[in-house]
């Protein structure tokens, strides 16, 4: 796919990101919808922009996105550009393995990536690879932010064909065997491995009731944060401590 450079720079204040990995929604015939972030949170606030009536995201952080004007992010499948600073097609292939195992247990399509064959702006078209993937992906923030946990773990040092995504997520039971496995997992200063180990007990439940969560999101836009109420609530971490804004959540 040939991609075509966001014609803004947006001057963006981002924490810092120890893999590196920087990240766009594009469109079917390859626009960026924004331009390059390496922080997942803009892409919840753009999807419930998109997905709700909120309004149009201005000066958030340094990022602005409207829909009105930008080009248009789609709901309907998950469209993603991934810029890699290193290994970018290994960490690209690991990356889908994890994806499609998690999508294997929603039981929805699986995730393919395309290789970048043209690109307009500054940077290696052998280190960016578009994410051909399911709606499930983009029905919540917190799916997106875990589909972006993911991508950005398979930078890290291990094997995603040697049964670690099953240890990792699916034997809830014992936590410390959690630990011990994401541990395993050597990304320095990074924080997903955390986050991951945060969410083992609830990654089911996330996985399996993630089409709902969107439609739980109540707020009142005429008094309305979008970084108080999204931004800084929805991510992967914040949803297996119950801090989301997903009205009726404990009845899952």
């Amino acid at each position: 796919m040939k991609i075509k450079i966001y014609p803004e720079e947006m001057d963006l204040v981002e924490i810092y990101q120890a893999e590196g990995i920087a990240m766009a929604f594009v469109t079917e015939d390859g626009r960026m919808c924004h331009p390059f972030i390496k922080c997942k949170d803009f892409l919840s606030d753009v999807l419930v922009h998109v997905g709700q009536d909120a309004p149009a995201i201005e000066d958030l952080y340094g990022f602005y996105y409207d829909k009105a004007h930008d080009p248009l992010v789609s709901t309907d499948k998950t469209l993603m550009l991934f810029k890699f600073t290193t290994r970018a097609k290994e960490t690209a292939e690991r990356s889908v393995l994890l994806l499609n195992r998690l999508e294997n247990i929603m039981g929805v399509e699986n995730t393919t990536i395309e290789p970048v064959t043209g690109f307009d702006g500054y940077g290696s078209v052998g280190d960016m690879f578009v994410y051909h993937g399911p709606r499930a992906w983009v029905t919540s923030p917190t799916m997106i932010s875990t589909f972006v946990s993911m991508v950005r773990l398979s930078t890290g040092d291990f094997d995603p064909t040697k049964g670690v995504l099953e240890e990792m997520l699916l034997d809830a039971a014992r936590p410390q065997r959690m630990i011990e496995v994401v541990d395993r997992i050597k990304i320095d200063r990074s924080t997903d491995p955390k986050y991951i180990i945060a969410a083992v007990p609830v990654i089911r439940r996330l996985l399996t009731h993630h089409w709902k969560l969107m439609d739980m999101m109540v707020f009142d836009y005429t008094e309305f944060d979008m970084q108080d109420e999204i931004h800084d609530q929805c991510g992967l971490y914040s949803y297996a401590n119950n801090k989301t804004p997903y009205h009726g959540y404990s009845a899952f």
